[in-house]
C-alpha cells in the first residue's frame, strides 16, 4: 500500500471523528434543551396581578406549546438564547428574559417581572404511580362518546368495564352544540378588535368555551367563551336564546334570583347583564383591575379581588364598595352565606364572618393550592380545591379543620376545576382531558369520564341535581346518574 493511500485513509478517519464530535453535543443539547427544562405547570407566585395576560398560571408543554390556565388562551414559547425566550399569542410576539432555578421561574418584562413556581415536577422527572390495588381496579371507567364537532375526528370508543355492584353510574343525556354561536360571535368580534392587538386572527380560527354557570333554578345555562363572548342556553328547549360577542368574557357568576349574570371582562371591570337577554344593566369598577370571585347565595353582594392581595365586597345593586378583606387573594361564600372563606398567602385560608367581618379562624393547609379551582359544598361547610403537592383534590371542612385528600388511580395532569352535586354527596374534578367523580362520604372514586382528544374547559353540576355539565372547546355534554 503506498504512502498516499494511507494518508487519504487517515484523513477520512479524522473527518469522520470530527463530524462525530459535532453531532454528539447537538444530540445531548436536544435531550436537555432549555425548552425541555421549562415543561410543566408554572403557578403564579403572589396572587392576582392586573392587566397582563401572563398574570396567571402557565403550562409549558411539549413542542413549544403554551397554555394560559385561567383564560384558556393558547400560545407558543421558544428559548432563543440563554436566559431569553420568545412568547407568542396569536400574532403578538414578545421577547422576555427569564431565569429558572430550583423550581422557580422568573419572567422579566421591560418594566416589571413575574415569579412562578412549578406546581408539578417536570414531566420527564415524574415519579411512577404505584400499581392500583384490586379495589381501585373496580372503579367504573366510561369513555367519551362525543359525536361533535362535525369537522373533528372522533375518538374511538374503548370497552367499558362496569361492575354490577357499583352504586354510581353516569351516562350521557344530551349534547349542546355551541359551534355556530362561537363562530358567529368570533366573526363579529373580528370587526371590533384592532388587528394590532394580535388576537383577532386567533379568535377567528379557534373560538372555544371557557366557563359554565347555571341559574339556581337550573333553567338557564350561561356559557362564556373568552374572545367569542357569552351565550345563554334554555335547557328546556336546549337552544341558545341570547348571545353577544362584543367583549371578552373571562369568568361568570349568576345572581341569587337568576335575573342577572355578572361577567369579568378584559376591560378591568365586572359587567352586569340580564340573564335571558344578555342586555347590559351596569358595571362594577374597582380601584384596580377587578377579578370576579363569588356571588352571595341570597343577597345581591359580590366578592372581587384586586391587585395587591385584597378582596373587595361590592353591592351589586349600585356597584358601591361595602368593605374589604386585606391579605386575601381569592374568596368564596359558604353555602349559607354566613361566612367568607379567604385564600391567603403562605398556603393558608381564613374564615371571616360575613356580617361583622370578624376573623373566625385561620387554617394552615401546608400544601400549595389553586384557589381558582375551588367549589363549596351546597350542604356542608366543606370546600374542594386542587393542590400541587400530589396533584390531588383536597376536601377541607373550614369549621372542624378536618381534611380528606382525593386521589385518582391515574391522571394525565393537574386538576383545574371542581364541582359538588346538588346533594353534596358527590364531587367532580377535571384535569386537561378527563373528569373524575368521588363519593364524598366514602372518599372513594366512583366514576370516570376519560378521553384524550379534547380539552375539558369547565365542569358544573346542575343545581339540586346529579346532572353534570362538561364544557369541551365547541360543545357541552350533560351527563346524568342512571
Amino acid at each position: 500500500m503506498n504512502t498516499g493511500s494511507i494518508r487519504k485513509r487517515i484523513a477520512a478517519l479524522l473527518f469522520l471523528f470530527m463530524l462525530l464530535l459535532l453531532i454528539m453535543p447537538a444530540c445531548t443539547n436536544s435531550a436537555n434543551s432549555p425548552d425541555r427544562e421549562l415543561e410543566g405547570i408554572a403557578q403564579l407566585d403572589g396572587g392576582y396581578c392586573s392587566g397582563d395576560i401572563y398574570c396567571q398560571d402557565l403550562e409549558f408543554r411539549k413542542e413549544g406549546k403554551l397554555l394560559f390556565l385561567k383564560t384558556g388562551d393558547e400560545g407558543e414559547f421558544v428559548v432563543i438564547s440563554p436566559g431569553r425566550m420568545k412568547l407568542s399569542v396569536g400574532e403578538e410576539n414578545l421577547v422576555v428574559g427569564y431565569t429558572l432555578s430550583d423550581g422557580k421561574l422568573e419572567l422579566k418584562f421591560d418594566d416589571y417581572s413575574l415569579d412562578y413556581y412549578y406546581a408539578d415536577e417536570i414531566e420527564g422527572n415524574l415519579a411512577r404511580l404505584d400499581p392500583p390495588t384490586d379495589t381501585e381496579q373496580n372503579v367504573i371507567q366510561q369513555d367519551q362518546p362525543t359525536q361533535i364537532p362535525p369537522t373533528a375526528t372522533q375518538p374511538e370508543n374503548e370497552p367499558v368495564d362496569i361492575q354490577e355492584n357499583e352504586e354510581v353510574v353516569f351516562s350521557l343525556s344530551y349534547i349542546l352544540d355551541a359551534n355556530d354561536t362561537l363562530e358567529k360571535n368570533a366573526d363579529y368580534r373580528m370587526q371590533l378588535v384592532d388587528g394590532t392587538l394580535g388576537s383577532a386572527d386567533m379568535v377567528k380560527q379557534d373560538p372555544t368555551l371557557t366557563d359554565l354557570e347555571f341559574t339556581r333554578d337550573g333553567k338557564l345555562l350561561i356559557a362564556s367563551a373568552g374572545d367569542a363572548g357569552i351565550m345563554t342556553w334554555d335547557l328546556a328547549s336546549r337552544s341558545v336564546i341570547a348571545d353577544r360577542g362584543d367583549a371578552r368574557c373571562i369568568n361568570t357568576k349568576v345572581s341569587p334570583d337568576g335575573e342577572y349574570v355578572f361577567v369579568e371582562t378584559s376591560y378591568c371591570q365586572i359587567a352586569a347583564l340580564k340573564s335571558q337577554t344578555l342586555e347590559s344593566s351596569g358595571s362594577i369598577e374597582g380601584e384596580m383591575c377587578t377579578t370576579l370571585n363569588d356571588v352571595h347565595p341570597t343577597e345581591y353582594v359580590v366578592l372581587t379581588s384586586t391587585g395587591g392581595g385584597k378582596v373587595v365586597i361590592h353591592d351589586l345593586l349600585n356597584g358601591d364598595e361595602i368593605d374589604s378583606i386585606p391579605a386575601c387573594y381569592w374568596a368564596v361564600f359558604s353555602s349559607d352565606g354566613r361566612s367568607i372563606v379567604c385564600f391567603s398567602e403562605g398556603q393558608s385560608i381564613q374564615v371571616w364572618d360575613y356580617q361583622t367581618l370578624e376573623k373566625l379562624s385561620s387554617h394552615q393547609l401546608g400544601v400549595p393550592y389553586r384557589y381558582y379551582s375551588s367549589s363549596v359544598s351546597p350542604t356542608d361547610d366543606v370546600i374542594a380545591f386542587s393542590h400541587n403537592e400530589t396533584g390531588g383534590i383536597l376536601l377541607y371542612n373550614f369549621m372542624t379543620k378536618e381534611s380528606i385528600e382525593l386521589q385518582p388511580i391515574s391522571s394525565s395532569g393537574s386538576f383545574y376545576r371542581t364541582s359538588f352535586s346538588g346533594d353534596g354527596r358527590l364531587v367532580a374534578a377535571s384535569d386537561s382531558y378527563n373528569v373524575y367523580i368521588w363519593d364524598v362520604e366514602r372518599a372513594s372514586l366512583v366514576f370516570e369520564i376519560r378521553q384524550s382528544d379534547y380539552y375539558v374547559e369547565d365542569i358544573a353540576f346542575l343545581p339540586g341535581t346529579r346532572q353534570l355539565a362538561i364544557a369541551y372547546p365547541k360543545w357541552i355534554e350533560v351527563w346524568s346518574e342512571d
